[in-house]
């Protein structure tokens, strides 16, 4: 078994681990590169509070970092040179921007639930304006 760390080197191993988590975005990546294992994490995440809410607030800069990426994606694109060809001579590069519109979709559901969340088939607003217009009168209009 391995001596017990110093709490000297304890706190920097949380503070690289912490570090590394925003980074990585994932607890066994963050565990290799603060050189802890990942019984270690699970042990200080449940018995030092203060650890356990740097968790948390890390993992939510980690996701905020991914929302950032899929908006760039979805949003402002990416660009890639492509070269054109004819009779295998290179004519020229054109530079096209490429969008993620599954990504868009994904960031829209997370924004706006209600609005754009996926309905089953016969769910929704659909029964509810079929019955009004089942009752309507037309000679009252």
């Amino acid at each position: 078994m391995a001596a017990p760390l110093s709490d000297r080197v304890r706190r920097q191993k949380k503070r690289t681990f912490l570090a590394s988590f925003e980074v990585l975005g994932n607890i066994s990546a963050a565990c290799r590169s603060s050189g802890i294992a990942r019984s270690t994490y699970h042990d200080w995440a449940e018995h030092d509070d203060a650890f356990a809410l740097a968790v948390n607030v890390a993992s939510q800069v980690a996701t905020e970092h991914l929302e950032e990426e899929a908006y760039r994606r979805a949003v402002v694109g990416t660009s890639t040179e492509t070269p054109i060809y004819y009779k295998g001579d290179e004519l020229e590069r054109v530079v096209r921007t490429e969008y993620s519109d599954t990504l868009l979709i994904f960031l829209l559901k997370a924004r706006a639930p209600n609005k754009y969340r996926d309905r089953a088939q016969g769910q929704g607003d659909e029964p509810d304006r079929v019955k009004v217009y089942a009752d309507l009168d037309l000679d009252q209009i």
